[in-house]
């Protein structure tokens, strides 16, 4: 009986892990997409506003990914 619980305790770690992983790979894809689509804001910005942007954003995510 004790060994069935150990199963499915780690089973069900392992399944909400995965949600967790698929998650926020989903919201990192539609940030990414909505950032260079443009979505996001409806104002017209300047190259230099534009360029500034990319590096804050894509800058910021090679820091999380590099912790």
């Amino acid at each position: 009986m004790k060994r069935n619980r150990k199963y499915w305790k780690t089973s069900a770690k392992a399944a909400l892990r995965g949600n967790w992983i698929i998650a926020i790979a989903g919201m990192l894809a539609y940030m990414v997409i909505v950032g260079m689509i443009g979505l996001g804001d409806s104002r017209k910005m300047t190259r230099l506003a534009t360029a500034v942007s990319r590096i804050i954003f894509f800058g910021g995510m090679g820091v999380v990914i590099a912790k």
